[in-house]
């Protein structure tokens, strides 16, 4: 594969996950029964379907020039389908390709169908295109949604149910024979999501889904493997190809793909309908966007998780500073990942001292009576001390998340743009009716809307641009004076009588255990 891509482009780029593929089709043309079903997501201008469409079977038919490197190709028309087929009847023709592999000969060719001596051949048809008496062994689906069909109700319903009556008839070995199906992810009905649905049905074909999004969603490093072999370790925030896709050029894909970049790009498509936040409503601010953080009212919101377990709950803790116009900032350095109790406890406190704010939200039960002696420890050892507010959850999600919902909803959130990748989908998968996976990052945002409504704007900086001046030298008394006469939350007379987190008056003088 790589010496074909190679010799047919001057300009490559190599990238591991050409490897990844090669190794993967590969197992397929073995017939592999582990990638016997197989589905592949990829953004756009990842050559996966000249890896998948093209190379493919040009290098079965070079292996092997029989009906076992046979392939019944489909795609979203049949000018596509006939495309592919014909760069792969073109690339037989290539001097380097007839160098390497002399006994393969061309028999017969159409522009939908054409066949060797040794009896391979490739058959291409458009979606809902006629099929009788066709088939091969292993059958290709390359995209059979484009772009502006994916809104289209009635267009997937057809390709889709098309794809359900075909797949399996077109099998010449319904025993070995195989299905790869490869696109960018359009819709949550698309294809790829057709076929996932179908595997939760009892005794439906069972697909292995490789899932490459243009930069990795995950809050901890993902081992990308197959076989034993490891072809990269992605880490939070990775681009699956950084030498062509630079953070400029992904910059400028955001704003002009707008929401059909999560899924194109992401390999996650979210539905637009019936969500509980809007896509519209997410702002994401740049680096220089923030303001002076000594300008802004900082409160901390979070969500406990019981464990660091990666099967467990992720512990959440954001913080959110409140400017003279009553607008958000979620800071940068917010933290959603699995903790144990004792760091999330420690990074909850750092992150509140070193923003010089004693306000933390979180929910009141078992996690938080839990962490209570390990704040009273960690909040002694920095001499930062947290004025807690506490609520009850709701039956109702979407009353809980209400207020975080109107803030957004009226241009008064900012979110950093370094975590879109990871915050946009969590953000948009929510559903009030769900059972709570994966909503930690919702539950601390919903407590962040909380506090807003308790608390007051700060002062205009002066001359509006400038930050205010830093209060390197105030004592503990002066700053919670100073931090609570700009909010609806009772200042404590002075630090000896602040408030533990089980509600007890606190006296610094003491030993704190």
């Amino acid at each position: 594969m790589r010496y074909a891509l190679e010799a047919t482009n001057s300009d490559l780029l190599w990238g591991w996950h050409f490897d990844y593929l090669g190794d993967i089709l590969q197992a397929v043309a073995d017939y592999d029964p582990e990638t016997r079903f197989l589905i592949i997501n990829m953004p756009p201008r990842f050559a996966k379907s000249t890896i998948a469409g093209t190379l493919w079977q040009a290098w079965m038919i070079g292996r092997e020039d029989s009906s076992n490197s046979a392939v019944f190709s489909i795609a979203s028309s049949a000018t596509l389908a006939a495309r592919d087929s014909l760069q792969t009847l073109n690339l037989l023709r290539q001097p380097f390709y007839q160098a390497l592999f002399p006994h393969v000969h061309i028999n017969k060719e159409t522009e939908a169908e054409w066949n060797t001596h040794g009896g391979a051949y490739r058959v291409a048809v458009g979606a809902e295109g006629t099929v009788t008496g066709r088939g091969a062994k292993h059958l290709l689906v390359d995209d059979l949604l484009q772009a502006d069909e994916a809104d289209s109700p009635t267009v997937r319903e057809k390709r889709n149910e098309w794809l359900g009556r075909t797949l399996r008839s077109r099998l010449d070995d319904p025993r070995r024979g195989t299905i790869t199906v490869i696109q960018q992810r359009l819709h949550e009905d698309d294809s790829t999501g057709h076929l996932l649905k179908l595997m939760e049905t009892p005794g439906a074909d069972q697909y292995l889904h490789i899932n490459l999004p243009l930069i990795a969603p995950t809050t901890v490093p993902v081992p990308v493997t197959f076989k034993g072999r490891t072809y990269a370790v992605r880490q939070p925030g990775e681009c699956l190809h950084p030498a062509r896709f630079t953070p400029e050029v992904i910059t400028a894909l955001r704003i002009s793909q707008g929401h059909r970049f999560e899924a194109q790009y992401q390999q996650n498509p979210v539905s637009r309908a019936g969500g509980f936040f809007d896509i519209n409503d997410l702002q994401w601010y740049e680096p220089n966007d923030l303001p002076a953080t000594s300008s802004l009212n900082w409160m901390v919101g979070a969500d406990y998780a019981t464990s660091a377990r990666t099967t467990s709950d992720q512990t959440a803790i954001l913080a959110a500073g409140i400017d003279h116009t009553g607008v958000l900032w979620i800071h940068p350095e917010s933290i959603l990942a699995h903790l144990d109790p004792l760091e999330a406890v420690q990074r909850t406190v750092a992150l509140c001292k070193k923003l010089k704010t004693h306000i933390l939200g979180h929910e009141k039960g078992v996690i938080a009576n839990t962490l209570r002696p390990l704040f009273d420890i960690e909040m002694s050892k920095h001499k930062h001390f947290l004025s807690t507010e506490t609520y009850a959850r709701t039956s109702s999600k979407a009353v809980h998340a209400a207020a975080i919902k109107g803030l957004m909803r009226s241009s008064k959130v900012k979110l950093p743009r370094i975590l879109q990748p990871i915050w946009e989908p969590l953000i948009l998968r929510f559903r009030p009716d769900t059972d709570g996976d994966k909503d930690d990052l919702i539950d601390a945002l919903a407590t962040i809307g909380i506090l807003y409504n308790k608390a007051t704007l700060p002062p205009p900086p002066p001359g509006h641009d400038a930050p205010t001046p830093t209060t390197e030298n105030e004592d503990d008394d002066a700053a919670w004076e100073r931090i609570f006469k700009r909010s609806s939350i009772s200042a404590p007379a002075k630090a000896g009588t602040l408030t533990r987190l089980n509600g007890e008056p606190y006296a610094p003088a003491k030993p704190l255990v």
